[in-house]
């Protein structure tokens, strides 16, 4: 057997980046590629990433620590090419350029290979190559599986798994659900992966928009057609159990996903509305409870909140509007004073945190278990803690009271804007003001406030906004934070959120202004008196401390916040409705024709962007999520655009998007491409502004707008299905 000699380029590259034992490299190698690559490790005691990593650098290539997650850009380079040529697409650059990882330098063939099949510039990172063999076939694996993982199940106890897997085969052996499943599963498992708490799917004018609640505030995720809409819906509400073929009326069910092999339960909500019907989904994931320090909340609220804890009975009450976070913090709260040596039950609906050492009772109104019937038997289980979920009426109000009076430790929560006006609304519940100022130890009011993203936020620099000008010059703050946006907050500034608190100890003093039917304004100041900060006094530490922004706090607590700080106030702009029409994106490299497709779709009574180049069209759309439909005019750069089509198609945001495409009606092998990748609406050339105008009337089912505009006389069209 003659030497091989083939790998001869990595003994030189080792030694010339100085690695101590490269000089001891054989020359040959053995009989394989792999065994080459284990030969070079064993000499040079190092693992064969490293030896990669090593011999890069001389080669002029890049170095890789580990191969990245599956993405959708690596179908740029089909599975049959890669695991062929043994390569694998890693990173699609700020550049544009392809960084791909090869075993050994790559040759000028491969380059051009690459450039032709890709349509980008391909950049090399080597890798071993048998580790780079399995990458590649984990890789396409994963890509090749359907819609990341998720399973759907049915959220009923008593359904057997012969059920549900009848329910859904009888789904999937209609053709045309198959792109509704995928899209319903992307959607999920965006939502997931953007810990997202809720998802909006509604109609709006031209189609329909999905919104996901995240952090509180709801983010645009995505447009679909009007008629993808109601298959998703109708999909949704099959497997929770509703009937898909009411849209009159509302219904509520709920059904359970599983990504990943990790639970989720989901609350399924349908509401008829104008235009169509309303879907809400409420991801409820199994919660670990927070500990009290981990809420954010200021450490003046925090030694308040604790000291209210420690005592050995009484009512502590946690306030605020819904969403707030009170259980959390309850639940917070009851971690603090858990010991094993305590009986403690909580009352809820429903149960959001669970935890074995608690005896939890869920509420069951259609059996008859209230909160009343539930705390009534509960006080008579010898308890030491009992959490109630909420005081909604007169009884659990009594109740609660009479539990606190008698050597029990009662935390719940009301709906009040402040901690003060929890007294009078259990006054007005008919607790008596003798009872309740003996029985509340404390009360704790709440917002949760978005926490500035610390990879992205950066320092307020002139000029200052209006309000950033008044709290310095109110507060004496020098400096102020902003949100500015990175790919770890998905470009929006915030990242997480944590409590604003506002807590208000009984003392003896409150005590007896309670019992003499005392003024809200005499019971705020003398609790301000006794050490109670405002919400706001709150606000300002996170403000102080760089963690959120004065926008922020006028957003969650209104001009409470300003007259909490004693100023007047700020004024307000005012607010313009947001423009519904649908929003089109178009692309094209020619100005002219770019310009007069442009004029010709916002002249219908379209909202019109463009773009010239690729990357910059498939950046807004991932970005914003609000556009109807996408405009491509080909040109002479058909295959690179084809291939953007290929990726889109495996986002939420690009899954169903209408996509009206002006090439060369005539060509079989474009249609073919555009029909395997990403179905499209093709118009031929040469090709009438009217005619794209005609085809998104058609695909957005929006034809009353500007229907006079649409000219008589069209060039050819093919229509390729509009989901894979």
């Amino acid at each position: 057997m003659t030497p091989d000699t083939s790998f001869d380029w990595l003994r030189q590259a080792l030694i010339k980046a100085g690695v101590p034992r490269a000089g001891l490299i054989p020359d040959t190698l053995g009989a394989s590629p792999e065994e080459a690559w284990a030969i070079v490790a064993r000499v040079c005691q190092m693992k064969q990433v490293a030896v990669a990593q090593a011999a890069a650098g001389p080669l002029g290539m890049e170095s890789l620590s580990e191969l990245p997650e599956p993405a959708p850009f690596m179908r740029l380079i089909s599975e049959q090419l890669a695991q062929a040529r043994l390569l694998l697409a890693v990173r699609l650059m700020e550049d544009d350029t392809l960084l791909v990882a090869i075993s050994e330098p790559p040759t000028e063939d491969l380059r051009k290979l690459l450039r032709m099949v890709t349509h980008h510039e391909a950049r090399f990172a080597l890798y071993p190559r048998m580790d780079l063999a399995v990458g590649v076939a984990a890789a396409y694996e994963r890509l090749n599986a359907p819609a990341a993982g998720i399973e759907l199940d049915r959220l009923t106890p008593n359904e057997s798994a012969t059920q549900v897997g009848r329910v859904r085969t009888e789904i999937e052996q209609d053709p045309q659900s198959v792109s509704i499943i995928h899209l319903v599963n992307l959607l999920l498992s965006e939502a997931i992966r953007l810990k997202a708490s809720d998802i909006h799917l509604q109609p709006f004018y031209g189609g329909s928009g999905i919104r996901l609640r995240i952090d509180g505030t709801l983010r645009p995720a995505a447009m679909l057609p009007a008629a993808v809409a109601r298959r998703m819906i109708g999909r949704v509400k099959a497997l929770a159990k509703l009937d898909p073929t009411d849209s009159m009326h509302p219904q509520d069910g709920s059904m359970r996903v599983s990504l990943d092999g990790a639970p989720l339960d989901l609350r399924i909500s349908t509401l008829p509305v104008d235009g169509g019907e309303k879907l809400v989904i409420r991801l409820l994931s199994d919660k670990q409870v927070q500990a009290l320090d981990n809420l954010g909340a200021p450490e003046t609220e925090l030694t308040q909140l604790r000291a209210l804890l420690h005592r050995s009975s009484g009512l502590i009450l946690v306030v605020g509007p819904t969403g707030c976070g009170k259980t959390t913090t309850l639940h917070a709260a009851m971690a603090e004073v858990h010991d094993t040596a305590l009986s403690i039950v909580t009352i809820e609906d429903p149960i959001e945190y669970r935890v074995k050492s608690y005896s939890q009772v869920q509420v069951n109104t259609d059996s008859g278990l209230t909160f009343a019937n539930a705390l009534r038997s509960v006080l008579r289980q010898d308890p030491d803690v009992v959490l109630v979920g909420e005081i909604r009426d007169q009884e659990t109000a009594q109740l609660a009271v009479q539990a606190s009076l008698t050597g029990h430790i009662v935390l719940s929560t009301l709906h009040t804007l402040d901690a003060i006006s929890a007294i009078p609304r259990l006054v007005d519940l008919g607790v008596l003001r003798s009872f309740l100022g003996e029985s509340l130890a404390g009360i704790v009011a709440q917002r949760l406030v978005r926490r500035l993203c610390p990879q992205c936020r950066v320092p307020a620099q002139a000029p200052l906004t209006d309000d950033e000008q008044r709290i310095a010059k109110a507060t004496g703050i020098k400096q102020q934070m902003r949100p500015s946006g990175c790919t770890e907050c998905n470009f929006v500034g915030y990242s997480g959120r944590m409590v604003v608190a506002q807590v208000v100890t009984v003392t003896t003093k409150l005590r007896q202004l309670i019992t003499d039917e005392a003024s809200l304004d005499s019971l705020r100041n003398t609790s301000a008196e006794e050490g109670s900060r405002t919400l706001a006094e709150s606000m300002l530490d996170h403000i102080r401390a760089g963690d959120s922004t004065v926008a922020e706090a006028v957003e969650q607590l209104g001009s409470e916040f300003w007259l909490q700080l004693g100023l007047s106030p700020s004024a307000r702009s005012n607010a313009v409705l947001p423009d519904e029409r649908p929003r089109i994106l178009v692309l094209a490299a020619n100005q002219a024709q770019r310009a007069e497709i442009a004029r010709a779709v916002e002249v219908a009574g379209f909202l019109v962007e463009t773009a010239v180049q690729s990357a910059a069209a498939r950046d807004m759309l991932e970005r914003t999520g609000h556009f109807s439909a996408l405009v491509i005019c080909l040109g002479e750069m058909i295959a690179e655009r084809v291939h953007r089509l290929m990726t889109l198609r495996d986002s939420l945001v690009g899954a169903a998007l209408p996509v009206i495409v002006v090439g060369d009606a005539s060509s079989q092998e474009l249609a073919r491409e555009l029909l395997e990748h990403a179905g499209v609406t093709l118009l031929g050339h040469p090709v009438e502004a009217a005619a794209v105008v005609s085809a998104l009337h058609e695909r957005l089912g929006a034809h009353e707008v500007g229907a006079a505009h649409v000219g008589s006389k069209l060039p050819p069209a093919i229509v390729l299905p509009s989901l894979r």
